[in-house]
């Protein structure tokens, strides 16, 4: 797309992104499918049909389901949404200020492009990563990884100042972020069930979608006062690691019965 810009201008670029988006968009009608039921099947792992819960009995063939009402009350949804709400910051607004700022470092537009079209090949790569330490080591294993790796890696793309560093750091900088979205859909339903994650996506959903509208006109504004990206990328991998904090002090919670089992076993001892 820089190299057409540089040819053709910029408004010729964006017909052909909506010519693309219009071509491509329907056929999420006939090919996407939301979940494994759609097709017959069960999420990884299972191996027979859920059986319809016993009165009073909150389990179900994928583990025990929670309630709206006892998710919203756990530490582990609100450290968990703080968390996807601070990496957020940086998440959306590095992507859109990218090609800015390797300009900002005296590179031209097409080396800016070159640079997301790296990037964009090492958040392709990374996911195959987040996939592999959810299935050996949990849910709560990727998040904290996804926090930590991340917030590292801004630091390091904020070093560079060959545009062949900043193409080897900007493929880090993909493969760290590549998790976002997977785990953002996946932790609610490990969490807490499949049966409420709509509920709670939608709760947490408001603070992620502010920072989303946020992040890059801060990102923006502070460009605009001082010059330099640096600086925003900086406090943008601090704040990452805010988000791992928040990961480490919000671990998959007990469920009330499982509570409630664990201390009539230690009062009967």
């Amino acid at each position: 797309m820089g190299l057409a810009e540089a040819h053709f201008g910029w408004r010729a670029v964006w017909l052909l992104m909506g010519l693309i988006v219009t071509a491509i968009a329907p056929l999420a009608w006939v090919v996407v499918r939301r979940r494994p039921d759609d097709l017959g099947l069960l999420p990884d792992g299972d191996l027979v049909p859920p059986q319809p819960a016993a009165a009073g009995d909150a389990s179900s063939a994928y583990g025990r389901e929670w309630s709206v009402q006892d998710a919203l009350h756990t530490r582990a949804f609100w450290l968990t949404t703080l968390a996807f709400t601070l990496i957020g910051l940086p998440q959306w607004s590095i992507f859109v200020h990218m090609a800015p700022y390797v300009v900002s470092k005296g590179f031209t537009a097409q080396e800016g492009a070159l640079v997301v079209s790296v990037y964009g090949v090492g958040v392709l790569s990374g996911r195959p990563l987040y996939s592999y330490i959810i299935q050996h080591h949990g849910i709560h294993a990727a998040l904290l990884t996804f926090g930590g790796f991340y917030g590292a890696t801004i630091l390091v793309f904020t070093l560079p100042h060959s545009l062949l560093l900043l193409e080897v750091t900007a493929v880090i900088l993909g493969v760290a972020i590549a998790g976002g979205q997977q785990l953002q859909a996946q932790a609610f339903p490990d969490y807490f069930g499949r049966g409420v994650v709509g509920t709670l996506q939608g709760y947490s959903g408001i603070a992620l979608t502010i920072t989303r509208a946020v992040g890059p006109l801060l990102a923006a504004f502070a460009y605009d006062r001082s010059g330099s990206y640096v600086a925003t990328f900086v406090a943008f991998g601090l704040i990452c690691f805010l988000g791992f904090g928040a990961y480490l002090f919000g671990p998959p919670p007990v469920h009330p019965l499982d509570r409630e089992a664990a201390r009539g076993v230690t009062a009967r001892a």
